[in-house]
Order: C-alpha cells, then structure tokens, then sequence
C-alpha cells in the first residue's frame, strides 16, 4: 500500500509539474499590454486547470497555490472580460482544494480593495457579483477558527455592499452576512451594530424577495449579535408589518419568532417584539395568521417550561372548562403565551392607544387589530387598564373609516366578553351623562359633545352585545336610566340617534325575559328616535318596537301602546305648556297621536286638554300650524273607526269654540294667514266628519258664522276657498236652525264671491250657495222679504252669462232650485236681464223650467 501510494504522488507530481511547465509561459503573459494576450492565456489557464475529467485534488492544490497571486493581480485589470475571468478561476479553484485558509491573507485584501472602498472601485456589476459569491464561498468553505482574525474585513466589505445599487448584490451580500455570523457567534456580537445601518437602508428596497433576504440577514445578526441592535431596527421592523408583500410578512414572524424563542436576551424584549409578532394575527394572508398563531404558541411552551415553578399556582388554579374556548380564527393561547402578554400589557398599551390616533387610517387600523389580539390573550386582565381602553375606543368608534369602526366594536365585544358588567358600567355610564350634558353630579373625563356622547353609545352597545345576559340583568335598570335620559333621547345630532337606537336594540336582545321590567322607558326612546329622525332610522326604530313586543309576548305593536301610551301622555302633559315649534317634546306628542291607534280614544281628555292650551293665540305661530296640522289628521282618521267618533263627539264644541275660532280672527302677516287656513282646514274636517250636530252648533252659531263670514272675504285664495266648503257644511248641520235675519246676513257676501278672481273658489261658492237655499224655511214671506230675494235672483242671474261655462252650468242648477222660493219673482228678474246675455242658451232653460213651475 505504501509503495502505490508512493508511486501515486510521484505521478501526480510530475503531471503538476507538465501542467505548471505549459502555463509558465501563460503566467507570463497575464503582465502582457495586449488585452487579447492577456485573455487568451486566462483562457488557457481555465482549460488546463479547470479540465474534465477534474485533476487530482494534490494537482489543483499546487496549481491553485502557484496561480492564486498572478491571477488575485488579473481582478484588477482594465478589461472586464479579464476581470471576469480571473474571478472564475479562482472561485473554481476554490471550490476544489482541501483547504482554502492559506489563501486568506491574499484573498480578503484584494476583495477589500475592490468591494469595500468609500467609492465603488469595481465599476461592473457583473463582476462585483462575482466577487460577492467568491467571498461567500470562501466563507463558507474555511474554517471558523480562521475568520475571526479577518472580521474587520469582512464587515468593511458587508457594510459597503450590502447598499450596492445593484439587487442581485444585496442579496447575495445578505447571504453572505448570514454564512458569515454563525461561523463566529463569539466575534461577531462586537460588529454587529455596524452593520445595521446598511441593513435598514436596504430593507425598503422595491424588490421584495431583497427586503425577504435583507430581513433574514438582519435576524441572523442580532441572533448571535448585540441585542441592542433591536432599538436600532424596531420601527422598520414596524414598517414592514405594512409590507404589500406577503413573503416579506411571512418572513419577519419568522425572525421574530427565532429571536423570542431562543435570544438569549428575549426576556427583556418581550414588551418591544411581542407587538410587531401579534400584528401577524391580522394580516389577510391566512397562513401567515396561522405561522403566527403557532409560532406564538412555540414562544409561550417554551416560557411556561422555563418558568414552570412560578407558573405553577397559575397552572393549579386555572379555570376549568375554558380550555376549548375560541374566540376568532384559533384556540384559546395557551398559558405561556397569556402571560407574556399580560406582563406586557402596560408597556405596550400606552403605544396602542397612540397609534389609534395616528393620522394615517391603516396605521389606526393596524392598531386596532393588535389590540384585538392582547384583549384575546390578556382575557380579564385588561379590567387593570379599562379606563384607559374605554377613552381611546370612545373616539376610534367616531372613525370616518368604516372598517376601522367595526374593528373598534370588536374590540368593545371581546371587552364585554371578559369583563363584568358591573366594571364597565361604573366607568361608562358617567361618560354617556357627562358627554351629553345630562348630569352636572356624576362627571367622567370626557368632554361634553354630541360626537364624544355618540362613540360612547356606540361603545356601550357594542358592551351589550358582547356580554353575558345573565351577568348583564342585575345592571339592566341603571343602564335603561342613563340611555333615556332626555338630554340623549331629544339630541338633534343624528349620528347620535343612530347609536342610541343601536344601544336600545341590544339592550332588548340581552334584557330577554327581563324586557318587562324596562320595558316603557325603551318604548318611549324608540317613539323619541322615530320622532325626531329620517326615514331609514325611523323604519329601524320601527322594527325595534316590533321586536319589544315579541320579547314581552305581545302579538303587535298596538299593545304596546295600549300599556304605555297613557304614562308617556301623563309625563308630555306635564311641560306641555313650554312647548315651542322645535321643542322634540312636541313631536313626540304628535308621533303618539298619530301612532296610538284605538288607543288614542282613551287618551283624549289629556289630548285635548294639550291642544286647548297649545292652540291659544299667544303661543308660537308655527307651533300653532303644526297643531292644526295634527287635529286635521286626527279628525280625519277618526272619520275610518266609529268607536273613535263617539269618543270625539263630547269635544266638538270644545274644539270649535276654544281652538278654532280664536285663531280665525284676523291680523295682519302671512304667518296670521297661514293659521288661518289651517284653522278653517279643522273646522271643515270637524263638520265633514259630523262630530258636531246641529243643535251642538246652535250654541256656537253666531260667533262661528261671524268667523267664517270674515274668512270668506280673506286674502289668501285657499282661505277663501275652504271657508266656502265650511259654509256649506254648516249650512247643511243647521238646517231648521238659523232664523231668516240671520240668512238674510250671509248672501250679499256670498254674492260677493261669485266675484272672485279664483273660478275654484266660485264653484265652491255656487255649492255653498245650493246648500244656503237648503237652509229657507217652508213658512217663508215671499211678499215680505221680496227686495232680499230680487237681489239675490239678480246676483246669481249675472253669471248666467259668465265666461266659464262650468260657472253658467252650475248657476242653472243653483238658479232651479232656488226658483222654488218665488218663481215669479225669478221669472221677471230673468225677462229683464235676458236681452243683456250673450248666449240665450241658460236662460231659455231657466225660462222652460219657470214656466213649468208656474
């Protein structure tokens, strides 16, 4: 064996020494001016000592020591393509021989002069590449013994390359930062730090699979590196939780992750890494969410097994049944990871709740959804910190972001999931009076503002339908007290509206069975909300008494009014008499009145009495209007149900006397005029309803026929015009009432409308006038009351020949009927006015009519 392997080395020796003997003269050359010289022999030299087969290993290892120099001397050649070429060599070189230490102290200063300078010396980017992966390899291929000695020029080439324009660069230079630390775990942890600045540069380069490697590189060099570089890279850290890509997410859990586990200085990081870990448990990507549910899970195993002994009470009297418990997308965290977390919160809180005010939205909602995850871990520990939670979600529910909003109420929901109501209450009630202005005793750190009131409703029925029905029942009262306060209730602020009608819903889903108790204060919010709200709230409202009614077993809303309107009327009744045209109470009245149903039969004492006071004269004009608005609807629905008209017909006098007629007196103003109308607009509704009899009339016939003479001849068309329709009606109740002088006080008015520069408002009044000759008694003294009759034959006969032929076919009619008072007399009348007409047509059906009557 000693003699083949004697005659081995003799052979291999003498083929180097053929090999070395034919590239002498190629070695020469490399010094040659010519660039094409030069080349070629590189060429040469690769094809010798770079052939297939490859050479026996002792051949490549002197052929490699012999060439190393003359071609480390070829890397700093003028012409790329020789430059090149040299590199390739000696990587091929060394990727070959047994051991590349030797060439260390040649190797690392030719690489430091070309790639770590303050200027870039290499100007090819090819070849710094080259470079790049040369040093690489050398790292990787040599022994860690030998490395230390040369880490001051390792980290002069990584801190220059690693900011090189070129990306294949700065990935590969991460590479090499990655090979390089672990090879000198002892060495490496006093360089580190300098290499951060480089490293944070590049890690917001555009491509992201630079920023992936970047971020491996900087994990690998804080894990055997100084801790202290964490402050360094904590807010780009930070940033990159933003990153739009998936891969750089994926990445940064994972270092995270390794320097939680197994840092030697984790424990006093935990407070500063934990927050930019959880931000993995919102991100879109759900394997990422997944990476970072089980890599947090891995760091709380390992910290429970390290502390086992002081977690052993925690262990011992953890509650039972709640191991299975998942909120969102995982299982319950395991013990580990909750006190981590818990021990933490204090430090990490503070900058939550700074950045949920950050100006930027997906940095508020980045915020949001790390809270998220340490309420699911920190469980009822976050009761320590409620105040402070409770304030920050007050204003994040005000978000103009819609999705930052639900993320606000989740938040709300877990805290209403983990803490006792009897917690949350003494914190949040005192916010919802003070911000609303309801109390000036109970007093929060709010400010007091309809937008702080509104984020605190909606926070409040977020709480609510977090939290336990049975844990919540003992709180129900205290909480219905502050909601329906009037101070919230009658706020005109419609964003406020929408959450009160939010928190009233939930409180009725978690009142249940309990809904009884609460359940007139709730009826009479919601009547609030629809009252003073637009029409999408009022039909949610609406649907939230129906929802009520169900709870308390009631087939519909109807009931419900039935129990409360009467109480909800009585506490109206009491303030009635400070009511103005905005006052919310008001529209509150006029919803229960319109609403109520049958129920408003047994409430009309109190409902009366309320318009009596509110119709008088000197309250406010436009409260008036909406008054008379009001009782023109309640006449005319009463009109549909008989029960109803019984139990209005006690009040007709009332109305007509004390409501009616004061507001038809006349005083200057459109607003005056306006009254006017809509009190003739109740009288008429009254009479066309029959509320009122003729002998009930008989008591208010003067003042009223007095009233609705002087209407008649009012400025306003639509006054005039409906004062004719009441004329009518009165005239059609009372007859067999009036007496002839009085009958004899209304034509020359009623003539006068005939008059009227509106054809509508003469029509009515040729109606009003068929219903006055109605009114002439059977006994009446034709000789007697002759003239009254000639000019009211004569009026009516002029319109015979109007111009509207509907004014001449209505008069013929009026003009027959009223031909049986004294036919003669009209015969005569039209005999003399007959020539004067236009068109003979009426007049000689008028004449035909006579003559049959005579």
């Amino acid at each position: 064996v000693i003699v083949i392997a004697m005659d081995s080395d003799i052979s291999e020796q003498r083929q180097f020494e053929e090999i070395y003997q034919k590239l002498q003269r190629d070695v020469n050359c490399l010094g040659d001016e010519n660039r094409n010289t030069r080349r070629r022999a590189l060429e040469k030299i690769r094809r010798e000592t770079l052939q297939t087969p490859v050479l026996p290993t002792a051949v490549i290892n002197g052929l490699a020591d012999r060439l190393l120099k003359p071609l480390l001397k070829m890397v700093s050649d003028p012409v790329e393509k020789c430059r090149s070429m040299a590199i390739e060599i000696i990587t091929r070189h060394c990727e070959l021989v047994d051991n590349v230490d030797s060439s260390l102290p040649y190797v690392l200063p030719m690489a430091v002069s070309r790639l770590g300078g303050a200027e870039i010396v290499e100007p090819s980017e090819e070849v710094r590449l080259q470079l790049v992966q040369f040093v690489s390899l050398v790292v990787k291929r040599c022994d860690g013994a030998s490395l230390p000695a040369y880490l001051t020029d390792f980290v002069t080439i990584l801190q220059r390359i690693i900011t090189d324009p070129y990306p294949e660069i700065k990935k590969e230079s991460c590479q090499l930062c990655i090979l390089l630390a672990p090879k000198l775990p002892g060495h490496f942890h006093m360089q580190s730090e300098s290499l951060m600045p480089s490293l944070v540069t590049t890690l917001t380069h555009q491509h992201y699979r630079v920023r992936v490697t970047c971020l491996k590189a900087i994990g690998v060099a804080i894990q055997h590196g100084n801790a202290q570089c964490i402050d360094t890279v904590l807010s780009h850290l930070a940033q990159r939780t933003f990153d739009h890509s998936p891969q750089v997410r994926s990445t940064l859990v994972e270092i995270l992750g390794g320097w939680l586990v197994d840092h030697r200085d984790r424990y006093s990081y935990h407070h500063k890494l934990l927050p930019l870990l959880l931000s993995g448990f919102t991100d879109e990507i759900p394997d990422i969410r997944r990476q970072t549910w089980e890599t947090m899970e891995q760091i709380g195993r390992k910290y429970a097994e390290e502390n086992k002994d002081d977690l052993k009470d925690k262990l011992d009297w953890e509650v039972s049944g709640l191991e299975n418990r998942q909120i969102g997308e995982f299982p319950r965290p395991c013990v580990g990871s909750r006190i981590i977390v818990c021990r933490c919160w204090s430090k990490i809180l503070p900058a939550v709740m700074r950045d949920m005010t950050d100006w930027t939205p997906p940095t508020r909602l980045k915020a949001l959804g790390l809270l998220e995850v340490l309420l699911i871990h920190g469980e009822d520990n976050s009761t320590h910190h409620l105040e402070m939670l409770l304030y920050g979600l007050y204003k994040s529910c005000l978000d103009d972001d819609q999705e930052i909003v639900q993320k606000s109420q989740k938040c709300v929901q877990l805290l209403g999931n983990f803490i006792r109501p009897e917690v949350w209450c003494h914190l949040i009630l005192p916010a919802i009076l003070t911000s609303s202005g309801a109390s000036s005793t109970v007093t929060a750190n709010v400010p007091v503002s309809s937008s702080m009131c509104t984020g605190c409703l909606m926070t409040l029925a977020a709480l609510l339908e977090g939290s336990n029905s049975d844990t919540v029942k003992d709180h129900l009262t205290s909480i219905v007290e502050t909601v329906v306060s009037s101070e919230i209730r009658f706020s005109s602020y419609l964003p406020l509206q929408v959450q009160l009608l939010a928190a009233v819903t939930a409180l009725i889903h978690v009142a249940g069975d309990l809904c009884a108790e609460i359940s007139y204060p709730i009826f009479k919010t919601l009547l609030s909300i629809i009252a003073l709200s637009p029409d999408d709230i009022q039909t949610k409202a609406q649907d939230g008494l129906g929802v009520l009614s169900k709870q308390l077993g009631m087939d519909s809303p109807d009931i419900l009014f039935a129990t409360h309107s009467q109480q909800l009327l009585t506490e109206l009744k009491a303030q009635h008499h400070s009511w103005v045209m905005v006052s919310p109470e008001r529209r509150l009245f006029d919803l229960l009145v319109t609403s109520a149903g049958f129920t408003v039969s047994s409430l009309l004492n109190d409902i009366m009495e309320i318009f009596t006071s509110t119709l008088q004269v000197e309250k406010d004009p436009e409260m008036r209007l909406s008054f008379f608005s009001l009782l023109s609807r309640l006449l005319m629905n009463s009109e549909k149900t008989r029960a109803l008209e019984e139990q209005f017909r006690p009040h007709a006098l009332t109305i007509i006397s004390r409501m009616i007629l004061p507001n038809c007196v006349w005083s200057g103003g459109r607003t005056a005029a306006a009254i006017r109308t809509a009190a003739m607009s109740c009288l008429w509704a009254l009479l066309q309803s029959r509320w009122a009899t003729g002998d009930m009339l008989e008591a208010v016939q003067h003042d009223m026929m007095t009233q609705i003479m002087s209407c008649l001849d009012d400025s306003n068309q639509s006054t005039r015009q409906v004062s004719c329709k009441v004329l009518r009606l009165a005239f059609i109740l009372l007859q067999g009432h009036l007496d002839v002088d009085s009958l004899h006080q209304v034509y020359p008015d009623l003539l006068k409308r005939l008059d009227d520069n509106s054809d509508d408002v003469r029509l009515a009044t040729i109606k009003t006038i068929s219903s006055y000759f109605s009114c002439f008694p059977e006994e009446y003294d034709r000789a007697l009351y002759k003239a009254h009759m000639e000019a009211i034959y004569k009026g009516m006969l002029v319109h015979l020949d109007d111009p509207s032929s509907n004014i001449q076919s209505e008069m013929l009619e009026v003009l027959k009927q009223a031909a049986g008072i004294n036919p003669r007399l009209l015969k005569d009348q039209l005999d003399a006015v007959r020539h004067k007409h236009r068109v003979s047509e009426y007049c000689d059906q008028l004449a035909d009519c006579l003559q049959q009557m005579l």
